[in-house]
């Protein structure tokens, strides 16, 4: 035996059903008319005209003389939030900033981004120079010992120096301030 789904099934009773009850006989009777009702009422009055204004668009740049953004709608002038020079506008659009030409837009009083034109450089003659007074320079003795002397001293002899006067401290200011004085003395003259 088969068992029939829940579809299978109502359609099985629905031709059943349509199989042995018989067709009930309907006349063809046509329907009245409706009446047509008709309202007085006043004329339509006559309406104030819509007056739609184009919107004007201008082109937006991303610097003053800069690379083209594209059309916008032209701002009002109260938006204007900066100039540079009398070209140049800076506007507020979609959270960003655009520069527009003030002769598409209007120039109002607001604060100017130009940089101030250059100084003008007038050269002027400088007088003529005064000899100065020849200075003397000390001459360094031939007993003292010449920086490029010290330079050649040995590395390891300069190097067991600094590890045996690092030993003491009273050494090593002692060491500290022969060298000091080696270094800043020409001739009998200690140098600052």
């Amino acid at each position: 035996m088969r068992v029939l789904t829940l579809r299978e099934l109502n359609r099985a009773t629905l031709a059943r059903q349509l199989l042995l009850a018989p067709a009930p006989m309907a006349a063809a009777v046509p329907t009245p008319p409706l009446p047509i009702i008709l309202i007085a009422t006043a004329p339509p009055r006559a309406l104030a005209p819509i007056q739609v204004q184009a919107v004007r668009y201008v082109v937006a740049f991303d610097q003053p003389n800069g690379t083209v953004l594209g059309p916008i709608p032209q701002p009002p002038i109260s938006a204007v939030l900066a100039r540079y020079g009398d070209a140049w506008v800076l506007v507020p659009w979609e959270a960003g900033q655009v520069w527009l030409r003030a002769a598409d837009v209007g120039l109002p009083d607001v604060a100017d981004l130009a940089p101030p034109p250059a100084p003008a450089v007038v050269y002027v003659a400088a007088p003529p120079a005064l000899e100065a007074p020849a200075l003397a320079v000390p001459t360094p003795r031939a007993t003292a010992q010449t920086t490029s002397e010290r330079a050649a001293e040995s590395g390891t002899e300069r190097q067991r120096n600094i590890q045996e006067h690092y030993v003491d401290p009273n050494v090593a200011r002692e060491w500290a301030a022969e060298q000091w004085r080696e270094e800043h003395q020409v001739g009998d003259q200690v140098i600052p």
